[in-house]
């Protein structure tokens, strides 16, 4: 494993750690998080988190700007997940 791989798992084990912390729930049980992970590009993940936001947008009128910062995000995790290599999967442990 190489020391960005290690890093950057260290990282995630401990927000990992720290949402059930402050939650109580595990991240990685949440089903959204298991189609994220099923996903093979960044538009396929943009997807999900449109239809998501949509669903959101409708029960509490959020706008595009939701969108406008995940993008941006989500194609940083993605590319930095795929530089990691094999020994990490799409964004976890």
């Amino acid at each position: 494993m190489s020391p960005s791989e290690s890093n950057f798992r260290s990282i995630l084990n401990a927000a990992l750690i720290n949402y059930k912390k402050i939650t109580g729930n595990e991240l990685l049980d949440h089903p959204l998080a298991a189609e994220v992970q099923r996903c093979d590009s960044v538009d396929v993940i943009l997807s999900i988190l449109q239809a998501q936001a949509k669903a959101f947008k409708q029960s509490r009128a959020v706008d595009q700007r939701l969108m406008k910062w995940i993008g941006p995000v989500v194609h940083i995790l993605y590319t930095f997940s795929g530089a990691l290599g094999s020994g990490v999967g799409m964004v976890r442990p």
